[in-house]
């Protein structure tokens, strides 16, 4: 595989708290245009993993590559990064769109300041240049009539929505979503569900923590299936959902709606 198809590059990822080991050397590769999808139980080190790899949390040890840029992690202790480390760490994490679970908008700000605050305030773009940009993100996930509200006259569906847009502003090279239907009522999964299938199909390279395993069969170009901070089975998801090897995916798939 040419170097410059790989857009994100994980290697002998730890993390530990209190001692205890939630992620055991976790290494993945993410392809251009990839769709990955981690499942597993709860607890199983998912959420960690995609902190991680944002570096909201800094590991103890490995290494992430995004598109030729590598930082080496050693955090031994919980010792703070040096400064050369911390500005390497703001780099990759421009490059990274993360959307989380309980949708972290900015409650006094309209959703096109909410859209714009990235863009603005940490890559310093012309303001006017980046309303229109956002103006048309939020057209594209259908919320350009809400640009004026704020967060809290919008329903959870709505505030995912605009989350997404918000990412998409940054143009991160690689989109990650944490569980991001997880906090919404039912009803309102599907909307939120139907953007990342309409990213998916625009060829957005994307890492998706999610419980929703149609979704992840449908969509996916791989799934990776963690148990207890450890990938115990990756591949295809025909052949994860249709044939799984190991005993703990056996059991967690029949303990699932598929």
């Amino acid at each position: 595989m040419p170097a410059d198809s790989i857009a994100l590059q994980v290697t002998d990822l730890h993390k530990s708290y209190a001692g205890i080991e939630v992620l055991k050397g976790v290494s993945l590769n993410a392809n251009q245009h990839d769709v990955i999808s981690i499942i597993g139980a709860s607890g199983s080190g998912k959420s960690t993993l995609l902190r991680c790899l944002n570096l909201l949390e800094v590991p103890d040890s490995g290494h992430i590559q995004i598109q030729g840029e590598t930082l080496n992690l050693y955090a031994p202790h919980g010792a703070t990064p040096s400064h050369k480390s911390q500005r390497k760490i703001e780099s990759i994490r421009s490059r990274l769109g993360m959307v989380f679970q309980q949708f972290n908008l900015w409650s006094h700000m309209t959703v096109l300041e909410n859209v714009m605050l990235g863009p603005c305030s940490v890559l310093k773009r012309n303001r006017d240049e980046v309303a229109v940009y956002a103006k048309s993100l939020l057209e594209r996930v259908g919320m350009l009539d809400k640009c004026h509200s704020y967060p809290d006259n919008l329903s959870g569906g709505q505030k995912q929505r605009v989350a997404i847009a918000r990412a998409l502003c940054m143009n991160p090279q690689v989109l990650l979503f944490d569980e991001p239907t997880s906090a919404l009522d039912p009803e309102l999964v599907n909307e939120v569900l139907q953007v990342i299938r309409e990213l998916a199909d625009e060829g957005r390279t994307m890492i998706l923590v999610t419980h929703e395993m149609r979704f992840a069969r449908e969509v996916s170009s791989q799934v990776l299936f963690l148990h207890q901070g450890e990938i115990v089975e990756q591949g295809p998801p025909q052949q994860l959902f249709n044939d799984p090897q190991s005993k703990h995916l056996q059991r967690f798939l029949a303990s699932v709606n598929l």
